[in-house]
């Protein structure tokens, strides 16, 4: 008899897969099978699982023993990796008592059957193989239901459990890119004393949670989460209809006042303490969850400072070795989800009156941290082993970015490369798809490379280099006079540009003049390009044009700036501001 939770309809709509070497057999099993339910063939076992992997979710498998490649035992067997929880049936004209064990220990059959077999005693047998499937597949369903509210609910309050609150926090970054974000607040409110009250029992302290989450559970009743998160620690996810400083502290107030007044239990009247911490999600925050670390700092702040039991999270609360954690962490969000941008500031050709390049140059805002210098996070990523897919993304978006910008106006495009990204076994083949990606000429494009390059394995680092500037690509050397350099490494290096570093230009009282002009002289005599940066002032273009410096970078003329901007700062741009009175 049909059962009401397996009707024909919910059986019919179930795949059934039919496996024989004869195709007269498999012809048989559609015409029985085919007017009733959706019937697939395959001719051997291997055929099967190839089906099988396309269709998981078959209900019922009716293979023949004996066929070439694979038996049905083997197949059977394998067939319960992929569709664990499919109903089979071995329809076989070999029926042993040897193939029946075999069929039942290998392929944990649901019913043999013999050939031939009767239209009616194959129908039976199926639809009960369907019932099966169905009833055990309504059991699963139940169970996972039920697993999944014990995991959404604490059992102790019924309130929001921790898993649940997570789940929402990460929803909140989902909300913020489709534009659904409503700006939330994080409260977390933690509870003292309740060892000191309950005496160490633990009815008496569930009770008194059960009271705090009854008394919470008012207070935030519009709350889009509301979560007991550890012991007596309840966290509030919600959005004020004010969000000022003045208003979450008041909000504060008022929830510390309910939760300490007096409360009495058996004739003994107790009273608790309670401290609030209170952060913001910022809209675009990578990581919500970080506001909740947040809030918890906050109400850390306010326990142990008892005379102020509301905090409103501040980042100078955070810690120096928390915030490069939360910095690092941001970042490997940011290069994964391309979150940076690059910028670009021009190189001045002072003699020719023009751009030399743009040098492009990785910036990082975040909501969370704000605006974080390249001081800050390029040393982070070179210590932590995110300057690979860092540098690896930053030459892909330049050459992308300079398959546009390329042109008279800017005539080449400049990258910086670190030594651990030039040594990365993968950095040719980065740099060639790069190029080959975006289409642009190898010529257009620069690499630049800080003196550390002199500290590695020399041989090495000429091989590399050589092969970049196969490719059509030059090479320049970065911050120059500050690190390894010596005229006899400059010699050996297949280079093409010297980039004088800045401090030479601020400090050209106290040895810098000398420092540029001997760089000049030595660039000359290798006939390599010389560029100075750090050029702010009219005085300074001066001085090192007065030293033979042809090539300027430097706040003079330019800032960085985004892609966008340089058109409109090339329209501004006056070759006649190269004239410098000397």
């Amino acid at each position: 008899m049909v059962s009401p939770l397996s009707s024909q309809a919910l059986l019919a709509s179930h795949r059934i897969l039919c496996v024989d070497d004869e195709p007269y057999v498999l012809e048989g099993l559609i015409a029985t099978l085919g007017r009733r339910y959706q019937v697939e063939t395959a001719p051997n076992g291997k055929a099967a699982l190839d089906k099988l992997r396309a269709m998981p979710d078959t209900a019922v498998i009716i293979s023949d023993m004996r066929m070439p490649i694979m038996n049905g035992a083997q197949f059977l067997s394998a067939s319960r990796k992929i569709a664990p929880n499919a109903r089979r049936l071995l329809l076989t004209g070999h029926a042993d008592v040897k193939t029946a064990i075999l069929a039942v220990n290998e392929g944990a059959i649901f019913r043999l059957l013999t050939k031939p077999c009767p239209g009616a005693k194959l129908l039976e047998a199926v639809e009960a193989a369907l019932e099966d499937f169905e009833k055990e597949a309504h059991e699963r369903s139940a169970i996972r239901r039920l697993a999944k509210d014990l995991l959404s609910h604490d059992s102790l309050t019924g309130l929001a459990s921790r898993e649940t609150l997570l789940e929402r926090l990460d929803r909140s970054r989902g909300e913020v890119e489709t534009g659904d974000w409503r700006a939330e607040v994080v409260f977390a409110i933690e509870i003292a004393d309740v060892e000191e009250h309950s005496g160490g029992d633990s009815l008496i302290a569930d009770r008194l949670i059960r009271l705090w989450s009854a008394k919470l559970r008012a207070i935030f009743s519009t709350a889009d989460c509301l979560s007991r998160y550890r012991d007596a620690t309840f966290i509030a996810l919600i959005v004020p209809p004010d969000q000022s400083d003045a208003a979450l502290e008041s909000l504060g107030a008022g929830i510390v006042g309910v939760l300490e007044q007096p409360v009495d239990l058996d004739g003994i009247t107790m009273q608790c303490h309670a401290a609030v911490g209170i952060a913001r999600i910022p809209v675009g925050a990578v990581d919500p969850r970080n506001a909740l670390r947040y809030a918890e700092l906050a109400a850390r702040e306010a326990k142990r400072h008892g005379n102020d039991p509301v905090r409103l999270f501040s980042r100078d609360s955070i810690s120096k070795n928390e915030r490069r954690r939360e910095t690092i962490q941001a970042l490997r969000v940011a290069i994964a989800q391309q979150h940076l941008n690059l910028y670009y500031q021009p190189i001045i050709d002072i003699e020719q009156g023009g751009v030399y390049s743009i040098e492009a140059l990785a910036r990082w805002e975040q909501a969370d941290l704000g605006f974080v210098s390249p001081a800050t996070f390029i040393p982070l990523a070179e210590e932590t082993g995110l300057m690979i897919p860092l540098g690896e993304w930053v030459i892909n978006r330049a050459c992308a970015d300079g398959r546009s910008l390329v042109g008279p106006a800017f005539p080449r495009i400049s990258v910086n490369v670190s030594v651990p990204e030039i040594l990365n076994r993968g950095f040719m083949y980065c740099l060639y798809q790069a190029i080959q990606t975006s289409g642009l000429d190898p010529s257009a494009l620069e690499l630049e490379l800080t003196e550390t390059v002199f500290a590695e394995d020399l041989d090495r680092v000429c091989k590399l280099l050589s092969e970049v500037r196969l490719l059509g690509v030059s090479v320049a050397i970065d911050d120059f006079g500050v690190g390894y350099s010596t005229l006899a490494y400059l010699a050996r290096l297949p280079v093409d540009v010297l980039k004088i570093d800045r401090t030479f230009v601020s400090d050209f009282e106290r040895g810098g003049e000398a420092v540029i002009a001997a760089a000049v002289s030595m660039a000359n005599t290798l006939d390599l390009q010389v560029i100075v940066e750090g050029i702010e002032t009219a005085a300074e273009l001066a001085r090192v044009r007065a030293l033979g410096a042809k090539k300027i970078q430097g706040f003079y003329f330019a800032r960085p700036m985004p892609a966008a901007g340089l058109s409109s700062w090339y329209a501004n741009f006056s070759p006649q501001g190269c004239d410098v009175t000397l």
